[in-house]
């Protein structure tokens, strides 16, 4: 009987045991590389950049072209947690600035969480493409 392969942050028989108490919040202010980040597991299709401005504090995530896009944040305890909260700016109004925007359904942002460490995925709110457009 081969053992089993556990998910990142997971060990124990059945995987059943975290390596360390998760973190009760995370902030990243995208300033260096993703893969020295201590809160982001995973960026895909996306560059920590000051291209589209500053968007709360700092460089951002920036996504741009097709495909897939994604961040994955180390697991988080969430047991007493009231509110998510992140900010989001789509790009801007004019779609041939420094920032276009998206400009079909396709490219709305689905948040999802999971609960068991990444197996599974649950949809918690979908961000419309078109309703956060900042002003130029």
């Amino acid at each position: 009987m081969g053992r089993t392969r556990c998910e990142y942050g997971y060990g124990g028989v059945a995987c059943e045991e975290p390596d360390h108490d998760n973190p009760l919040y995370v902030s990243e202010p995208f300033t260096n590389p993703v893969s020295e980040s201590a809160n982001i597991l995973k960026m895909t299709g996306g560059k920590s950049s000051l291209q589209c401005g500053v968007v709360g504090s700092g460089t951002a995530a920036v996504f741009m072209g097709g495909g897939p896009r994604a961040i994955t944040t180390v697991d988080v305890n969430t047991t007493d947690a009231h509110f998510i909260q992140f900010h989001y700016i789509s790009g801007t109004l004019s779609d041939t600035g420094k920032c276009p925007g998206p400009n079909h359904a396709s490219e709305s942002i689905y948040v999802h969480y999971s609960c068991d460490g990444g197996v599974s995925w649950h949809l918690l709110h979908t961000l419309p493409a078109t309703l956060y457009k900042e002003s130029t």
